[in-house]
C-alpha cells in the first residue's frame, strides 16, 4: 500500500476542482480532474441565449497520485467532500488504476470547444463507436450539438459532439 499510484477518488458533486485544488494545496497528491467545454443554450424563441460551461469530464470524481500510506489515506479522505477511494471487487484496500490510463485519459480530454470542420477527432461513444477511436473528419456542425463526420471509405453521418474527441490530426 506504499508505492507511487494513481488512485481514483469518489467525491460529492461540484467538489472536484476543490478537492483537487485542496490536495495540491496540502502536499498530498498531484491530481488531475479533466475538464470539457460544452455550450448551454438558454431562454426560448427570441430570447435564447447560448454560453460555454465547463464541467468535470467525470463528475463525481478526481484522480490523485500519491504514496497511499494509512496517514495519507486518512488525510485524504478527511478532505470536505472525499467520499472513498475506488476498490476492485472484493479489495479490501484502494486500487491503483492500471498504468497507461492517465496518459490515455490525459490524450482523450476533449480539446476546449466543440470541433469544427475540418477537424480530425475519434470517435468515442455513441452507435458508432464498434472501432472504438475510429477516425473521422467533421464536415459541419449544427446548432444542435451534432456534427457531420465523414468515416473511412466516404460514409458520412450526423453524430452527437459529446461522442467525438479532437485529435488535432495525429492520427
Amino acid at each position: 500500500m506504499e508505492s507511487v499510484s494513481w488512485y481514483v477518488l469518489a467525491c460529492k458533486a461540484s467538489r472536484e476542482e476543490a478537492i483537487a485544488a485542496e490536495l495540491a494545496a496540502d502536499g498530498l497528491a498531484e491530481s488531475l480532474v479533466p475538464m470539457v467545454t460544452s455550450k448551454l443554450r438558454t431562454g426560448r424563441g427570441s430570447n435564447r441565449k447560448t454560453r460555454k460551461v465547463t464541467s468535470p469530464l467525470f463528475a463525481g470524481y478526481v484522480f490523485a497520485k500519491l504514496r497511499l500510506t494509512r496517514e495519507a489515506y486518512h488525510l485524504v479522505k478527511a478532505i470536505d467532500g472525499v467520499r472513498l477511494f475506488l476498490r476492485s471487487p472484493g479489495a479490501t484496500e484502494p486500487s491503483p488504476i492500471p498504468a497507461g490510463w492517465i496518459g490515455a485519459i490525459k490524450s482523450e480530454t476533449p480539446l476546449q470547444g466543440a470541433p469544427g470542420p475540418g477537424d480530425t477527432v475519434k470517435i468515442i461513444g455513441g452507435p458508432f463507436h464498434v472501432d472504438f477511436g475510429q477516425a473521422a473528419r467533421v464536415l459541419r456542425t449544427n446548432p444542435n450539438g451534432q456534427v457531420q463526420i465523414e468515416l473511412v471509405g466516404g460514409l458520412k453521418l450526423w453524430i452527437k459532439s459529446r461522442d467525438v474527441v479532437l485529435t488535432n490530426g495525429s492520427e
